[in-house]
């Protein structure tokens, strides 16, 4: 049986993590290209990267999951997220950018939908399913959510900044996923 605020605790890491990792290049591509005088091909090309590890990490991402439940893999996702964050934030070199991406693409697959849904159904079996349909609901928010509030950080403070404030909003979800 799946209780309602393991429903609730996933629901909202779902929605940070979303809107923190996978919609962070939509919120601040544009700002990240203009402020480095990168192309935009360049820069989105890191979001391509993190895909292809998200792909890649699948795999992996399972059998850690089934070796050591959703809590601890989707922990360590968070503090990934976190890094990835604050290392677009520091970033002046492609290096250090695309490698920050690399780290947001394992974080995403240890904490977006795959390993949540993965978590729920080790938990509750069959009955998981409208528990994950629930939990669906919450990610579905997370870019109407964190695309106004990083453009409000933004303007604020400064992508580089908001970032910062991204990764500790991530570090925010650790408890939820413990």
């Amino acid at each position: 049986m799946i209780l309602r605020r393991t429903v609730l605790y996933l629901g909202l890491s779902q929605l940070v993590c979303w809107g923190t990792a996978y919609y962070l290049i939509g919120g601040f591509g544009g700002l990240i290209a203009a402020d480095l005088g990168w192309g935009r091909d360049l820069v989105y090309g890191g979001f391509s990267i993190a895909l292809l590890v998200m792909g890649l990490a699948s795999p992996l991402t399972g059998r850690l999951i089934d070796r050591h439940g959703g809590r601890a893999v989707m922990a360590i996702g968070s503090m990934l997220i976190a890094l990835g964050c604050v290392g677009i934030a520091l970033s002046h070199s492609v290096t250090l950018y695309y490698a920050s991406w690399v780290c947001l693409g394992l974080a995403m697959r240890f904490t977006l939908y795959d390993a949540a849904f993965a978590t729920l159904a080790r938990i509750g079996g069959l009955s998981a399913r409208k528990p994950m349909s629930q939990v669906t609901l919450f990610g579905g928010l997370a870019s109407t959510v964190f695309w106004p509030f990083g453009h409000m950080l933004a303007e604020a403070f400064g992508w580089r900044n908001a970032l910062f404030v991204y990764a500790g909003v991530a570090l925010l979800t650790l408890p939820l996923h413990l």
